[in-house]
């Protein structure tokens, strides 16, 4: 796992510090090198209890059978509306789908390669 006052590693040798004037800190000094190492430590507790969390209620709302996540852009009923008028001409190669996706869909590239070339 990278660390986030990885970047103040860096700019050490360099001869960069850090100065907090908030927190009253400077990684210049031996007391504010040791004083940053607890703080990141805590930010990344922090951060994989954060991440625990969300994990958790997302398993839960699944168990539970809720829809996690967002909402795929297929669901969309005006999706398919368009997708049946470009269709016939994306099968004979009039329109790439490239082009579809982009000018007239206004969808990611992605989302039309998924699509059967005959339409929907």
């Amino acid at each position: 796992m990278q660390h986030r006052h990885d970047t103040l590693v860096v700019w050490d040798p360099l001869g960069v510090g850090f100065l907090s004037a908030q927190e009253g800190f400077d990684t210049t000094t031996a007391l504010g090198r040791l004083l940053l190492n607890p703080l990141t430590s805590l930010a990344e507790f922090e951060l994989e209890l954060t991440r625990e969390r969300v994990t958790a209620g997302m398993e839960r709302a699944q168990a539970q059978g809720k829809a996690v996540g967002r909402p795929g852009r297929l669901d969309e009923p005006a999706f398919w509306q368009v997708w049946e008028r470009l269709a016939p001409s994306i099968a004979d190669g009039r329109l790439s789908r490239r082009e579809a996706a982009e000018r007239l869909l206004g969808y990611g590239e992605a989302t039309v390669r998924r699509l059967p070339r005959g339409g929907g």
